[in-house]
């Protein structure tokens, strides 16, 4: 019985909703194949991350939300897998 919970713990939830091994790794391979999604998410969280930190130089309130909804945007923009299709 402890040998089957081992060998299911080596498996965790992927970002497609579907499992891989713990020593697989697609994200650098997802990244490097999609190259258009990868520079605008990039170039998203940048961008917000520059605006947010911009406002604190200036001594304003940033718009936490947006800065926030901005990089999810990108980190979604990262490991988006259709840049293919």
């Amino acid at each position: 019985m402890s040998s089957i919970l081992l060998k299911v713990n080596k498996f965790r939830p992927g970002l497609d909703g579907g499992f891989f091994h713990e020593g697989d790794s697609n994200m650098g391979k997802d990244i490097r194949s999609n190259v258009k999604t990868t520079v605008a998410g990039l170039i998203t969280a940048g961008i917000a991350v520059a605006h947010a930190a911009l406002a604190l130089v200036n001594g304003d309130q940033p718009d936490w939300t947006t800065t926030v909804a901005a990089v999810t945007a990108a980190i979604g923009l990262l490991f988006a897998k259709d840049g293919d299709k």
